[in-house]
């Protein structure tokens, strides 16, 4: 998705960078906080997948399964909507799949207590 806007691209091995575009879209004007890198990220996502990632940010890396996730969505654990959105955040690298259909947020998405 955001590739296909022009503001992200990949480079060598698994690195993604902005593109020129992306980097028009960023303005950092305060210190960052993890509240606020949460908020720029469910930003960039569509809205059904906003509403996963702020489920998962608040869950701060626990695994959730798919099932319970969905239900805290308000969607079917089982509608190719909430699957096709699970397999994009994972291909953004925002979420990871874990042993019993799991579900979590990767730990980048945290900062440790002493950034906050």
């Amino acid at each position: 998705m955001l590739r296909t806007r022009g503001v992200i691209d990949y480079g060598a091995g698994s690195t993604v960078f902005l593109t020129e575009d992306g980097r028009k879209l960023v303005t950092i004007t305060q210190a960052v906080t993890e509240e606020g890198l949460h908020r720029q990220i469910a930003s960039m996502l569509s809205s059904s997948q906003a509403n996963i990632m702020r489920v998962l940010f608040a869950q701060r890396g626990e695994p959730s399964t798919r099932e319970e996730l969905a239900q805290a969505c308000d969607v079917s654990a089982k509608s190719s909507g909430f699957e096709k959105n699970l397999s994009s955040l994972r291909s953004l690298k925002l979420i990871d799949y874990g042993p019993q259909s799991t579900v979590f947020a990767v730990d980048d998405l945290f900062l440790t207590s002493g950034e906050q």
